[in-house]
């Protein structure tokens, strides 16, 4: 015997239309501007959502020599991301976990007050190449 919720489900994707290539074109138009036709007020900005290249490659990755000194303590340290983050926000209470998550996969860049946050998280110290031993 079929429960009510399955018979519902199957009435309910009988009753959809497939839409119409124009209706299909003005929604990927829609999310391609980040607009919507209705009223969005107070609703958030655009998406940062990643674009692929045709051939269905990522970007590349923004390159920083601080963000790879960082990467490069945590695997020496053997500590994850999260507790980087943690650490942080004892030198800088509005660092937001996402953004340490995005910075260290390349994805955005910091401000100041942010990197320097992890720098001062880890205890590293940036020094001038020239002065390097």
């Amino acid at each position: 015997m079929r429960k009510k919720f399955e018979k519902d489900a199957e009435t309910s994707l009988d009753n959809s239309s497939a839409g119409t290539s124009e209706e299909l074109t003005r929604f990927r138009k829609a999310m391609e501007d980040g607009k919507n036709d209705d009223a969005s007020e107070g609703l958030p900005g655009p998406s940062k959502r990643i674009h692929r290249d045709s051939r269905g490659r990522l970007p590349p990755k923004l390159k920083s020599v601080i963000r790879d000194a960082i990467l490069e303590e945590l695997g020496n340290r053997e500590i994850t991301r999260y507790q980087l983050w943690k650490l942080a926000k004892n030198h800088c209470a509005t660092i937001p976990e996402s953004a340490v998550y995005e910075f260290l996969r390349g994805q955005r860049h910091l401000g100041l007050e942010y990197v320097e946050a992890l720098i001062a998280a880890l205890g590293l110290v940036v020094v001038h190449p020239s002065h390097a031993a």
